[in-house]
């Protein structure tokens, strides 16, 4: 079972993840490896610009890259995570 995990900050659960801190770096291995069956999206990815990335892209944005590009498979599990706890309530 393939599993990404965006996020510029934490490390994944454990080491069945495959990292990628960013927005160019999810395209790529996506692009390079197809969609994986987990993906855990980091949303809140930072509060400022990569220099990398380019403008400041979120996991939503990574996101809408999949579907925009039609690599939404049939069936996956999407994990999405924030450090904004006022979006828990």
């Amino acid at each position: 079972m393939k599993k990404l995990f965006l996020n510029d900050v934490r490390q994944p659960p454990d080491d069945s993840w495959v990292v990628v801190r960013n927005y160019k770096e999810f395209a790529a291995y996506i692009e390079a490896h197809g969609v994986p069956d987990i993906i855990s999206f980091d949303h809140d990815r930072g509060y400022f610009p990569n220099i990398e990335d380019g403008p400041y892209r979120s996991g939503y944005d990574c996101a809408k890259w999949l579907i925009e590009r039609g690599h939404l498979p049939k069936k996956f599990i999407l994990k999405i995570r924030t450090v904004q706890t006022f979006l828990l309530w």
